[in-house]
């Protein structure tokens, strides 16, 4: 809502109110998702894993801008700003990690779950082991 916010500001003091609000949602989003992904990892795999995270994070923007900055000189930074902000409502609804938990929770206790369909044979031996 923030980025939307910032881009339908016509004149700056519009943008200067709008800033802060943007800035505080984007340094709030990245501490986010670097704390659900180091909550996630075991304690031997954090280090590695979060050098590559920072390596490929910071690595994008300047991609981004080699990228966007082209289509910005041709349609504008307004359409620009939009299309990020829809691209932040995909990916949140995307990335829902309370539906991720849910489903992995679900998928970890059928997992626990003993199979009953298996067919054994005289010894007690599945056969299809």
């Amino acid at each position: 809502m923030a980025l939307t916010g910032f881009a339908v500001v016509r004149e700056p003091i519009g943008a200067f109110a709008v800033a802060p609000i943007l800035g505080f949602a984007y340094f709030a989003t990245t501490t986010s998702m670097s704390t659900i992904l180091q909550s996630r990892l075991e304690d031997n795999e954090r280090g590695r894993v979060m050098a590559l995270w920072f390596m490929a994070f910071g690595g994008t923007v300047p991609l981004g801008n080699l990228i966007f900055a082209p289509v910005i000189d041709a349609i504008g930074a307004r359409w620009v700003l939009f299309g990020g902000a829809l691209w932040a409502v995909f990916l949140a609804w995307w990335c829902d990690i309370a539906k991720i938990d849910r489903l992995t929770e679900e998928g970890s206790r059928d997992a626990l779950q003993p199979d009953h369909t298996a067919t054994f044979d005289e010894h007690g031996v599945s056969a299809g082991d």
